[in-house]
């Protein structure tokens, strides 16, 4: 519900100011990339942790995800 709202305040923002994808970074764990997932998002890449993330997060990369909001809003 939290991701459906913010996504819903962001396709608002992008018809006034232009866009049209979300992207964000999570960890490379199988509950969260399915949730994306589930949620229109699409895994395109991975990227290196810096050096000062390690700390705050496992493994060393985060999955880069994409979602159209034109296709699911």
């Amino acid at each position: 519900m939290l991701l459906k709202l913010a996504c819903n305040k962001i396709k608002v923002a992008q018809d006034v100011l232009g866009g049209r994808y979300v992207y964000l970074e999570c960890e490379d764990k199988p509950k969260l990339k399915e949730f994306y997932e589930s949620n229109g998002f699409v895994c395109f890449g991975k990227r290196n942790l810096e050096r000062d993330e390690r700390d705050k997060n496992n493994g060393d990369y985060l999955l880069q995800m994409l979602c159209d909001l034109s296709k699911n809003n």
